[in-house]
């Protein structure tokens, strides 16, 4: 397994410091610092010749988590947090809360003073009034159910409308005036021209790429735009002004490997708003372009690490053109790792990412965690995006990114699933499932096993080894005898769901037991207690964990609890303790 990277260069978010730069004080503030549990309610107004209004946050502390609520019946607001002068933006959002409100939860990095910035995502000459709610380490303002405590902590730094213009430029298409800079090769630059694409490649230097392997993906590439496009029914990419030669998509062959240990690379570059090839209208869609290795040297498959990385990326540059830089990045990596195993299922480098999940099934949906082993989990989501195509269809993932283009953050997911007319609790509970009996198409190739938080042998109370679990998040324990068990759980907001899996049947049979209830294990040949934490999280960077204690009693004579009606398939099924 190789990382795979985007390249987030100049665009969008990284473009909105220039959007949002200071101006010269307007306040004079003795900084104080900003305690925990602080929120305060302020309200502002934005016009066509005030199109930024700031608020700066003095005093401000490591390991302090700011919330940020925007709300308007007038505009369409769109916040960002940056350094106290905004010479560099740290988060921003659009419509991460309700509807077309604003949320967001950043983490202060350094103690020290930060701002805020409140302007209309999409029409520099929007005119109406705003809420703004900041609280410190209150979750609660993320779905503006906070209460404003008295503290005097947010300070308006006055009204800047120099930002109108470039603000608005996010939202215009270019008008192809300016042509980006593209790659520079190590020697003369040959072309490789097909339908869709031209290969940039240099027979010299360290980017030199023989002509059998340009040969080689000149197949490749025009096989992986053919699965995703016209089989899988993807929108092409919007095209470029012509940076490369023509309209039509360009990749690069370059040393990449050995330079930055990455295999390839899509790169975003141009705003056009909306994509022409999609079925709906794109607020943040980029044109974009493809680097891979020049060789793939070294690697001990490399033609198959090729195609892999060629579906991968490509669906990068699929999904920049519905949106670009949403604030959950994790759909698009779990996406892309999806994609290989729809485009090359036989070349994928799918798999390997699994551990980071199953090793981290515990935490949010779309977490990054510290530890090192485990931080390509966003990867391994890949996962949580098949088995929702399992259930709802392939097509299912493209309809999601629609929503990835329309909506911001994980707001995306819930109301994604609420049209598929499924709750995040099932969706997440039928994957959880499926990780433990490997139920997926590669599920044979599978080498990770799902963590067990315990192993029990028969009545008792059950702690957590670690901790519990975070919103969306999944325990598993093995209850190695068998016998008729009453089990509990201590917490109103878990959920309990039994596994029996007959192995030589290779089949699992599902039981919902709520926060209690009672099942026979005595048919299956190995049981686990899935503990399943019901609630959902408007950011993955504002996650808790909540503790549980399970009650395992002798059940014999309870009235049982029903299983689901669906039996899962389970030949790939390894025991997990």
């Amino acid at each position: 397994m190789i990382q795979r990277i985007i390249t987030l260069c100049g665009m969008l978010l990284l473009s909105v410091s220039t959007v949002f730069a200071h101006n010269e004080p307007t306040h004079d503030v003795t900084p104080q610092q900003v305690a925990s549990g602080a929120v305060q309610e302020v309200t502002g107004t934005v016009s066509s010749e005030i199109s930024i209004v700031y608020y700066d946050l003095f005093g401000l502390t490591a390991g302090q988590t700011v919330h940020i609520y925007v709300g308007s019946t007038a505009i369409d607001p769109y916040v960002a947090i940056g350094d106290i002068d905004f010479s560099e933006v740290l988060a921003a959002d659009d419509d991460g809360g309700d509807g077309t409100n604003s949320a967001l939860a950043y983490e202060i990095p350094t103690d020290g003073d930060y701002s805020i910035a409140v302007a209309d995502c999409c029409d520099d000459t929007a005119s109406g009034e705003f809420r703004l709610v900041v609280g410190i380490d209150v979750p609660a303002v993320l779905d503006d159910a906070a209460t404003p405590t008295g503290d005097d902590f947010v300070v308006l730094y006055g009204v800047d409308a120099s930002g109108a213009e470039a603000l608005a430029e996010l939202t215009t298409p270019t008008d192809c005036s300016t042509l980006a800079e593209r790659p520079t090769l190590s020697g003369d630059v040959q072309t490789r021209e097909t339908a869709n694409f031209i290969i940039h490649y240099t027979s010299q230097g360290a980017d030199g790429a023989t002509e059998n392997f340009v040969d080689e993906v000149e197949q490749i590439v025009e096989e992986a735009l053919d699965i995703q496009v016209n089989q899988l029914g993807w929108p092409l990419p919007p095209s470029d002004c012509g940076e490369g030669g023509d309209a039509r998509f360009d990749i690069y062959l370059m040393e990449t490997l050995g330079d930055s240990g990455t295999l390839g690379y899509a790169t975003p570059e141009g705003t056009i708003v909306d994509n022409p090839n999609s079925d709906i209208e794109e607020l943040y869609a980029v044109y974009s372009y493809l680097v891979i290795d020049n060789n793939f040297a070294g690697l001990p498959m490399p033609r198959p690490m090729m195609r892999a990385t060629v579906a991968h990326e490509f669906n990068h540059n699929i999904q920049f053109g519905y949106d670009f830089g949403d604030a959950s990045g994790w759909y698009y990596e779990a996406t892309a790792v999806w994609m290989e195993t729809q485009v090359f299922p036989d070349s994928q480098d799918a798999t390997p990412y699994n551990y980071a999940l199953f090793q981290s099934a515990d935490m949010c949906v779309g977490s990054t965690p510290e530890d090192e082993a485990l931080g390509l989990r966003i990867y391994a989501e890949w996962l949580l995006i098949d088995s929702i195509a399992q259930d709802h269809g392939a097509d299912s993932i493209k309809r999601l990114w629609e929503f990835v283009a329309l909506e911001e953050g994980m707001p995306v997911f819930y109301s994604f699933l609420d049209e598929l007319g499924v709750t995040a609790v099932d969706t997440i509970e039928r994957m959880a499932v499926r990780n433990l009996i490997y139920g997926y198409d590669l599920g044979a190739e599978f080498t990770d096993r799902v963590r067990v938080e315990r192993v029990v042998n028969g009545a008792g109370d059950v702690t957590p080894r670690q901790n519990g679990v975070q919103e969306l998040g999944v325990d598993y324990v093995w209850l190695r005898s068998q016998g008729v068990y009453t089990i509990s759980v201590n917490q109103p907001n878990l959920n309990l769901l039994v596994v029996g899996v007959d192995q030589p049947r290779d089949q699992a049979t599902v039981y919902e037991l709520g926060q209690s209830g009672t099942v026979d294990t005595s048919p299956y040949s190995h049981t686990y207690i899935l503990v399943v934490n019901t609630d959902e999280h408007s950011s993955e960077t504002d996650c808790t964990y909540t503790d549980w204690q399970l009650s395992i009693t002798d059940g014999t004579g309870a009235e049982l609890s029903p299983a689901w009606d669906e039996i899962f398939e389970a030949p790939n099924f390894v025991p997990a303790g």
